[in-house]
C-alpha cells in the first residue's frame, strides 16, 4: 500500500473561495479514479508553528506503486494539476509504503 501526501501552500492571490474549490477538486478527483482507495483532506490545525506557510493537506491511499502511477498520469488529475498551480505558490508531495 502506499499513501500519498500532498501538503499545499496557497499564494495571496489566491481567494478563501478559490482555495475552497480547490480542496472540493481533490475530493471530487478521488471519486473519479478508481486506483484512489482512500481519501483525506484538512486544513492545518497545529499551534506547533511548524507548518512553514503550507496551510491544507490531501491524503491519498492506493494498492500499490503501479496504481499511484496510474493516478498521477490519469487525464482527470492532470487537468486538476493545471489548475491548481496558478493558486500555490509551493507544494511538497511525500509518499511511503506501509
Amino acid at each position: 500500500m502506499i499513501k500519498h501526501i500532498v501538503l499545499l501552500q496557497f499564494n495571496n492571490e489566491s481567494s478563501t473561495q478559490e482555495q475552497q474549490k480547490c480542496i472540493n477538486a481533490f475530493l471530487d478527483l478521488s471519486t473519479k479514479i478508481k486506483e484512489v482507495i482512500d481519501f483525506d483532506q484538512g486544513a492545518n490545525v497545529s499551534n506547533e508553528g511548524m507548518s512553514h506557510g503550507y496551510t491544507h493537506s490531501a491524503v491519498m491511499t492506493f494498492a500499490d506503486a503501479e496504481a499511484r502511477d496510474r493516478y498521477l498520469f490519469h487525464p482527470e488529475h492532470l487537468a486538476f494539476v493545471e489548475t491548481l498551480k496558478p493558486l500555490l505558490s509551493d507544494a511538497v508531495v511525500f509518499d511511503y509504503e506501509f
